[in-house]
């Protein structure tokens, strides 16, 4: 027996496609002939329906024949030896275990079961015959490889079991079967380049995107806008993983790096509208960032320059003084209301100044913030990516 190729993987109904082609051989006491006696003839072929079959069938699989019945011919030998040989399309059924996807092994087991003989009256064996059950073959003859699986090994077991006949008041007979285990590995290039190394990119760049320093205004509302986006966008990459995936109650390892990158993206996203809105509102208060946290940071400190002060009020006393008589009180008033109005000019440059220094001190502050996230949250991704792709 022996696998021609794997023709179509179905993981999501768990099952395999394969173009297999096996043989049969068996001995027929009343097919032997002297070749002697007809021209050196040794064997022939006939159809399949003119010779008697065991009734060895294929257990809990679809298949589908190459070729008609009526088409197929045996191979009989002088020597009573008839050989038939069955290339046939058969779809397996197999329990996937989906925990390491895309790095995971896949096993399909085929049972070779004679349906209605015991073991008495037809042995099933291997060719060549299992020395004791559980011998492994390596025998996999795969000459063109499928492009997401390979074969690992090719292992038959001969199973005996002890089965109880229907209306035989209780007789036990020991029925016999050929259990064959192909395993294969899964190729994980392509999950790698199309969903994993996307999706690592795109995290990374809603990471440099949200966390670098380019902007001193404060005005954080497009890198939220960015993360929300990113968010969009792997969670589109989650339901392409999904769909690849059967129904189970386990997540595939590629399933959990794209939700720990999806994660990613959530929290940054959200200390960046913790970041804003601490901004704004420190601003609105006119709160001083902390000195410590600036210590900590190394951040510039920004000494506060305060402009020259234009009151006058050494003019306007000696114009009281020389005018003590009421002479030129038109001009005293007016130099009375040049010095409030410069007063109140005094007043509104302060507080821009003001302002301008709490801006200034707290984009410093919150740059030093961005930088330290975003190298962390970068070593971080890259750590993380590393163990559960790699």
């Amino acid at each position: 027996m022996w696998f021609m190729d794997i023709i179509n993987a179905n993981p999501a109904q768990q099952s395999f496609d394969f173009a297999m082609d096996y043989g049969q051989t068996w001995k027929d006491e009343h097919l032997q002939w002297d070749p002697a006696d007809f021209g050196g003839v040794d064997h022939i072929r006939v159809p399949e329906e003119l010779v008697w079959i065991p009734d060895v069938l294929l257990y809990s699989i679809a298949n589908r024949p190459m070729f008609p019945n009526n088409k197929r011919r045996a191979v009989i030998a002088s020597d009573g030896n008839v050989s038939i040989y069955s290339p046939q399309i058969l779809t397996l059924n197999c329990q996937m275990k989906v925990e390491n996807f895309p790095y995971d092994n896949q096993k399909c087991i085929i049972q070779f079961v004679p349906w209605t003989y015991t073991k008495a009256q037809v042995m099933v064996k291997a060719d060549p015959p299992p020395k004791d059950v559980g011998q492994i073959y390596d025998g996999v003859n795969n000459d063109q490889e499928h492009p997401e699986w390979k074969f690992i090994s090719f292992k038959v077991f001969e199973i005996i079991s002890n089965v109880t006949l229907p209306n035989s008041g209780g007789q036990v007979v020991e029925s016999i079967n050929l259990s064959f285990e192909v395993e294969m590995s899964r190729r994980p290039t392509y999950y790698i380049c199309v969903l994993a190394l996307p999706t690592f990119v795109i995290t990374s760049l809603c990471v440099l995107g949200i966390f670098a320093p380019f902007s001193s205004t404060g005005d954080r509302h497009e890198k939220v806008s960015l993360g929300l986006t990113t968010l969009l966008a792997i969670a589109v990459i989650l339901n392409i993983v999904s769909d690849q995936m059967p129904k189970s109650t386990k997540l595939p390892r590629l399933g959990y790096y794209v939700l720990a990158e999806l994660f990613v993206c959530m929290l940054t996203t959200i200390v960046a509208v913790m970041i804003m809105f601490l901004h704004q509102r420190a601003l609105s208060k006119h709160w001083l960032p902390p000195f410590w946290l600036q210590r900590l940071l190394c951040c510039k400190l920004i000494m506060r320059k305060n402009l020259p002060r234009h009151s006058s009020p050494a003019i306007c006393d000696h114009i009281a003084e020389k005018h003590s008589n009421g002479e030129n009180t038109r001009l005293l008033k007016a130099f009375t209301d040049y010095e409030r109005s410069l007063k109140a000019v005094n007043t509104w440059i302060e507080l821009l100044q003001d302002e301008k220094y709490l801006v200034e001190q707290w984009n410093e502050l919150l740059n030093a913030i961005d930088m330290l996230l975003l190298i962390g949250v970068q070593i971080f991704n890259i750590i993380m990516s590393a163990f559960l792709i790699l």
